[in-house]
């Protein structure tokens, strides 16, 4: 038991190490920042894009959506997190390619304080957090993880639907009282 729950210790550990620790020369981005600029100072990104494959069917209902959007995506180059979803939600961007779509990406300081005159009044307190806005009205908000992903996350806002909260999307446990043990033949 010792032994296994070394093993479990460590192998949390290393993945804390790989995924959390952000090079010391990854440089602070605050403000706006346009979405060319995020791609070429923030290491690994570009390869995140190239490499995501976006559900088609979102691609195709974000492409078609013919409202006027705004999403401000508040994010941290920093942030783990950030770097884990902001390119997946720069794809999905770059996929759906619908010109009704704008975004403003803005960098923000570890306390989430800095820049704050463009933080006042939204709320953030963890990154990312993307905002979408419909005629400058506030529709929704996908925060730090999205629940599904970042192109279902927003289908969902778009249609005024809530995204399936995580359980919907886990396996029901086993149990064994349903599945008797085999018997084997002597």
């Amino acid at each position: 038991m010792q032994g296994r729950t070394s093993f479990i210790l460590i192998t949390v550990l290393f993945y804390v190490g790989c995924c959390c620790i952000m090079p010391n020369n990854a440089p602070v981005l605050l403000g706006k920042i346009p979405m060319d600029q995020l791609l070429e100072k923030l290491e690994g990104y570009k390869a995140r894009v190239i490499l995501y494959d976006p559900d088609p069917e979102a691609i195709r209902y974000l492409h078609s959506y013919n409202n006027p959007l705004t999403i401000e995506v508040f994010f941290g180059s920093w942030c783990p997190d950030c770097r884990e979803h902001l390119p997946l939600f720069i794809k999905v961007i770059q996929e759906a390619a619908n010109p009704n779509i704008s975004t403003i990406f803005i960098g923000v300081s570890r306390d989430k304080k800095e820049p704050a005159h463009l933080l006042q009044g939204k709320g953030v307190q963890f990154v990312p957090t993307f905002i979408i806005y419909r005629e400058s009205e506030e529709i929704g908000r996908i925060v730090e993880h999205p629940r599904i992903s970042i192109e279902h996350d927003l289908v969902a806002i778009l249609k005024e639907r809530r995204p399936f909260p995580l359980k919907a999307l886990q396996f029901p446990s086993y149990d064994e009282s349903s599945n008797p043990p085999c018997e084997h033949a002597e």
